[in-house]
């Protein structure tokens, strides 16, 4: 599979060749662009990102239940401001205003902060199942 570079770098040099002739009245499409095998590399990319968009609505939409309990090992890894945060947000079920007002930030920024911890903590858990499953 080819890197987005190279993929960028291939449609910019056959675009300049599609378009050297302009006068001549012709329709265009991903092929004159593209080869199959780039074509291929761009929809399995394009397709793949959708389903990752459809699981993360899912998840979104589904919740985090509310009273879980986060392990303290794995919240060792977050900054004290981010671990209050998960906390509030999965253990408490608070909102990001409600949240927002206990720190002072604005709704957003709390968001922003729980978006973040949650990508740091999922990735820990992640990198230790995986060194786990090796043992």
């Amino acid at each position: 599979m080819k890197t987005s570079i190279e993929l960028l770098a291939s449609y910019q040099g056959n675009r300049s060749q599609v378009l050297k002739d302009k006068r001549i009245q012709q329709e265009i499409s991903l092929a004159d662009y593209l080869s199959d095998e780039e074509r291929e590399d761009l929809l399995h990319t394009r397709n793949m990102s959708r389903i990752v968009s459809h699981c993360n609505f899912a998840i979104q939409t589904i919740g985090y239940p509310i009273g879980e309990k986060v392990d303290e090992k794995h919240l060792s890894i977050l900054s004290e401001i981010e671990v209050a945060i998960i906390k509030k947000r999965l253990e408490e079920g608070l909102g990001f205003d409600e949240i927002g007002k206990v720190y002072g930030y604005s709704p957003a920024v709390s968001k922003d902060i729980f978006s973040k911890a949650l990508r740091k903590l999922t990735k820990h858990i992640r990198d230790n199942t995986v060194g786990n499953e090796k043992e």
